[in-house]
């Protein structure tokens, strides 16, 4: 396992890692970082002006995207939106990439498609081509959802919910290599719909900030909600209250973009430090050598791991770890504003 490769690339990107070296790569990455922003400039334009074309996957299309490298939550948000229309009778889809996926199947797809029956979950890179296939063997279909697709422009949508990490809004202030960001941020104007995330792990000065800086950047709505843990799966497949964490020592492991807003959800339920953590690399796949080394390292504590982390450990390997399963919350009317925007976007 390498649970610090994805961390030392964020301390290096951030300006947190110091020194000669630390110094030399971020200068170097800097040279590389005008070429790729432009690039990319250059590609929302041709689409902007027809010169490429956006295709219409011939039902009402929602996409749920960011503008970062790294977890924001965005399958949290997708499994809202599937959720809303299932309770309307409206059969959706999800397109994904279908990221490290293994045999065909991601992480994320397995994890949607247990938690949404009913829907209809396929993983493609090519979401065009992944929509008519889906439409060919399940034509009942009433809507698509992109999962990931703010910069999948080659698909048509009706709706463009961007989602924005309350903690690291901005990647670093650079577009890749140098920093996070896959555009510059004035693609933020291209969104519907501004969904800041995680929005409970900043203070409320913090946020009032960031809307302001969201706002200048785009006259769109800007909501905000929290990432939530409803209960806790046992390896029975026992749901438990989260209360069961209060005052218990926790040992928590996860291979997810954020690592941090897991570690401290589980603390504030908890109300204590986790006894221990292991960070994975994003999508990690799980050996039985990582599961022997985590409940070695945990002690015979609680272990406790995420649904997305859960799907990739075998049944015979799952004894003695809960699986934190998470909601999110909207702050304020914001679930009620955006259930009004996915109901027009559908009709």
């Amino acid at each position: 396992m390498n649970p610090s490769r994805e961390d030392r690339a964020k301390r290096l990107l951030s300006g947190q890692a110091r020194g000669i070296g630390a110094a030399l790569a971020r200068g170097g990455l800097a040279c590389a970082e005008p070429l790729y922003s432009a690039a990319v400039r250059m590609r929302n334009r041709m689409f902007d002006a027809n010169l490429r074309t956006a295709h219409p996957l011939h039902r009402p299309t929602l996409s749920v995207g960011n503008l970062t490298t790294g977890g924001v939550g965005k399958t949290p948000m997708v499994r809202w939106l599937a959720g809303k229309l299932l309770d309307r009778g409206i059969r959706p889809a999800i397109l994904l990439r279908g990221y490290r996926s293994t045999g065909g199947i991601s992480d994320e797809a397995t994890m949607l498609a247990a938690a949404l029956p009913g829907a209809v979950v396929h993983a493609d890179p090519d979401r065009v081509a992944a929509a008519r296939l889906v439409l060919q063997e399940t034509p009942d279909v009433g809507c698509f959802i992109l999962d990931d697709g703010f910069q999948h422009r080659r698909a048509a949508r009706d709706l463009d919910i961007v989602l924005v990490h309350a903690t690291e809004p901005f990647g670093y202030g650079h577009v890749l290599p140098r920093g996070l960001l896959r555009e510059p941020i004035d693609g933020l104007r291209r969104a519907d719909v501004i969904v800041i995330t995680h929005a409970d792990e900043i203070p409320s000065a913090a946020r009032i900030s960031l809307v302001a800086e969201l706002s200048r950047r785009s006259p769109v709505p800007i909501l905000a909600c929290e990432h939530r843990i409803v209960d806790l799966v046992d390896d029975r497949a026992i749901a438990h209250p989260p209360a069961i964490l209060a005052g218990t020592a926790v040992f928590a492991f996860c291979g997810i973009g954020s690592p941090g807003s897991f570690f401290a959800a589980i603390e504030r339920l908890a109300g204590r430090p986790l006894a221990g953590s292991i960070a994975l690399p994003d999508h990690h796949r799980y050996s039985v050598a990582d599961l022997a080394q985590i409940r070695s390292q945990s002690a015979a504590r609680m272990i406790v791991t995420t649904e997305k982390d859960a799907v990739k450990i075998p049944p015979h390997a799952a004894e003695g770890i809960h699986v934190a399963r998470i909601a999110i919350s909207f702050h304020a009317d914001g679930a009620a504003q955006l259930e009004h925007r996915l109901l027009a976007a559908i009709r």
